[in-house]
């Protein structure tokens, strides 16, 4: 009975370390099953938004610093070109980035063909968050050597893109930095299907561009 009941301790004890492995097991395959393998990550960087930095009138602002005072780009650009509906009424629901405070920003590109849908999903799984034609201003006037050659589109929930002629509208950023071509742009939602690379056309030449998506965090 002695030599039983000091086993007894040894099987409940292995019974119980058992129960950790298969738990801590079954959580590492959740992990791997979460990944999504169609995007990949190609840069990570910190943004910290200045004191000043107002939501409600940052688009305004980065327009008239292009416009008028050409401060934003001084590296001889032979092309930058702004959509009129990049504007402070257009984005008035976007995520609201707050003055003063450092974020993470992660860019991912996208290996397999996927739609808008799929872009948004995934941003959310990441417990990260778009933050719409504002936040690619921020990143385009202080940081945008970290974005890679390409079509970098920054989505929100569908309630706080702009909305017009039938569609929702994705704002992004076009770099053909070899070429000196920047351009800040908007995109049909509904047309964002099957996107894996795209091309803009510059004074007849073809300048092929891989597709991004870029999202931020606390």
């Amino acid at each position: 009975m002695r030599k039983i009941s000091s086993i007894i301790p040894i099987i409940l004890l292995f019974a119980f370390l058992s129960g950790i492995l298969t738990l801590s097991c079954s959580s590492s395959m959740s992990i791997i099953e979460e990944k999504d393998e169609r995007f990949e990550l190609v840069n990570e960087f910190k943004i910290l938004t200045p004191r000043g930095y107002n939501p409600n009138t940052q688009l305004g602002n980065f327009v008239e610093k292009w416009d008028k005072n050409n401060e934003l780009f001084s590296d001889s650009l032979k092309r930058f070109f702004i959509s009129k509906h990049i504007s402070n009424a257009n984005f008035t629901k976007a995520t609201k980035l707050e003055p003063g405070k450092l974020y993470t920003v992660k860019i991912f590109s996208i290996k397999e063909a996927v739609d808008s849908k799929e872009c948004l999903s995934f941003i959310r799984k990441q417990n990260y968050f778009g933050t719409n034609a504002q936040g690619l201003s921020l990143v385009l006037e202080y940081y945008k050597h970290e974005v890679p050659d390409g079509i970098t589109l920054s989505f929100d929930e569908k309630n706080s893109l702009f909305e017009s002629l039938g569609d929702l509208w994705v704002p992004n950023i076009s770099f053909a930095k070899s070429e000196l071509i920047y351009r800040f742009n908007i995109m049909p939602f509904s047309d964002i299907k099957n996107i894996h690379d795209s091309w803009i056309v510059v004074d007849g030449e073809i300048y092929p561009l891989l597709i991004y998506i870029i999202c931020f965090s606390d």
